[in-house]
C-alpha cells in the first residue's frame, strides 16, 4: 500500500518559514482531510529537514518542529496516488505542482471544456482538471500549436496520475462567434457524449486612453470576454437542463471585476459585467442543480501579462502593491478553479472567489495615514 504524507504546522509558523506560501500548505491540507483517505496524526519534535517530491521517504527522515505530518493510506485508489515530503518552504522555490497529486473528489470522469485553452491559465486549467480525472475538450482559437502542447502535457500529466484513460480534445473556436460556440459545445457534448463542467477562461484586453478607445476595439474585447462567456453559457446550461444533468460553470475573472483599470476600460466593464453574469445565472438555475462561480486572478504569470513580467523592473513594481508581495502563478489559479469544480464545493454558488494576494485589500492603508 503507497501512501502520501503531508506537513502541515500545528500551532505556530516558525521564524525563518516563507509565511505567503503558509496558506496554500492550509489548503492542500483541507483537501486530504475532506477525501476519502483514511487519515491519522502525529507530532514531530525533530529539527528541520526538508523532504519534497521524493517517491520514497527515509526511515530517519526528520519532521519539521511543531508540525504535523499526516499520512493518507490510500487503500481504496493506490494506483491514484504516490508518496510526497512536504515540509514547510524556506525559500520561494516551491513548486506548487506537488499539490497536484492530492485529488479532488467528483471529478473523475467527468466531461469538461475550457475556453481559451491553449496557454496561461486555461492551459493550467486544463491540465490539472485531467489530472484530476476529467475528459477535457480544450478550446482555441488559432494556435493550434500551443493547444496540442496543452494536449500533450495534459495526457503526460493525467497518466502520472493514474488517470491512463482520459481523453483530452482540441476543438477551434471564436469566443466572439456565436456559431462557432454552438457548433464547439454541439462537438464537445457529441464526441464526449455529454458537459459536466464549463469553464469560461476566454479572454482578451486593449489599451487605450479611454477617450480615444475605437469603438470596434471596445466591442471585440466585450463580444470575447462577456458575450462569448455568456453564450457558452447559455449552450451548456441548455444541454444540462435538457437532459436533466447537474453541473458547473465557473468563470474567470478578474481583480478588474472590482477595481478600476483606466486605459483598461472593456476590459473592466467586461470583468464587472462577468461578476453579474455570475451571480444572475446563479440564482436562476441553483434550484435545477448547476453552480456557477468565478475566480478573480490578481497580477498573475501568464503571456498576456508578458509588458511587466519579463521587465524585472516592472515586476518590481507591480509586486510592491501587493501585500503578499509577489505575483500568482497560473497553478495557484488552476488549484482554485479544481475546488470549485469539485464535490468540495457542492454548497458553493454565486461567489467570486479573489486570488490575489491582497491586492483587492486596499494595500495604501497597510500603513495607518487617515483617522
Amino acid at each position: 500500500m503507497r501512501s502520501s504524507l503531508l506537513y502541515c504546522c500545528k500551532n505556530s509558523v516558525p521564524a525563518d518559514v516563507e509565511t505567503t506560501r503558509f496558506g496554500s500548505m492550509l489548503s492542500a491540507l483541507m483537501v486530504l482531510l475532506e477525501s476519502d483517505f483514511p487519515c491519522s496524526f502525529s507530532k514531530s519534535k525533530a529539527p528541520l529537514v526538508p523532504v519534497l517530491g521524493s517517491d520514497q521517504l527515509p526511515d530517519d527522515r526528520h519532521d519539521p518542529p511543531g508540525c504535523v505530518a499526516l499520512t493518507c493510506a490510500a487503500a481504496s485508489r493506490p494506483q491514484k496516488t504516490g508518496k510526497i515530503g512536504f515540509c514547510m518552504p524556506t525559500t520561494s522555490t516551491l513548486d506548487l505542482g506537488v499539490l497536484s497529486c492530492m485529488h479532488s473528489k467528483g471529478l473523475v470522469g467527468k466531461i469538461a471544456l475550457v475556453t481559451g485553452a491553449s496557454s496561461g491559465i486555461g492551459q493550467a486549467i486544463a491540465i490539472r482538471l485531467a489530472q484530476e480525472g476529467c475528459n477535457v475538450a480544450i478550446n482555441y482559437r488559432k494556435d493550434v500549436d500551443e493547444a496540442e502542447q496543452t494536449r500533450a502535457v495534459a495526457l503526460q500529466k493525467a497518466a502520472e496520475s493514474g488517470h491512463s484513460d482520459v481523453q483530452v480534445w482540441l476543438i477551434q473556436g471564436d469566443a466572439a462567434n456565436e456559431s462557432d460556440i454552438i457548433r464547439v459545445v454541439n462537438d464537445v457534448t457529441g464526441t464526449f457524449g455529454g458537459l459536466d463542467i464549463l469553464i469560461n477562461n476566454a479572454g482578451i484586453q486593449s489599451e487605450h486612453p479611454s477617450h480615444d478607445l475605437p469603438a470596434d476595439q471596445f466591442d471585440r474585447v466585450m463580444a470575447v470576454n462577456l458575450r462569448g462567456a455568456y453564450l457558452y453559457s447559455r449552450e451548456t446550461i441548455k444541454h444540462l437542463l435538457e437532459h436533466g444533468r447537474p453541473g458547473v460553470i465557473i468563470n474567470v475573472s478578474s481583480v478588474h471585476e472590482m477595481i478600476p483599470r483606466p486605459q483598461y476600460l472593456s476590459y473592466s466593464i467586461s470583468k464587472a459585467g462577468m461578476g453579474s453574469l455570475t451571480k444572475t445565472l446563479a440564482l436562476e438555475y441553483a434550484n435545477r442543480g448547476i453552480r456557477v462561480n468565478a475566480i478573480a486572478p490578481g497580477a498573475t504569470v501568464t503571456p498576456i501579462n508578458e509588458a511587466w513580467t519579463e521587465d524585472q523592473a516592472k515586476k518590481d513594481l507591480v509586486e510592491s502593491y501587493i501585500p503578499m508581495g509577489r505575483a500568482g502563478t497560473v497553478i495557484e489559479m488552476a488549484s482554485a478553479v479544481v475546488f470549485l469544480a469539485s464535490d468540495q464545493a457542492a454548497y458553493i454558488t454565486g461567489q467570486t472567489l479573489f486570488i490575489d494576494g491582497g491586492l483587492t485589500l486596499y494595500a495604501d492603508f497597510r500603513e495607518a495615514w487617515s483617522a
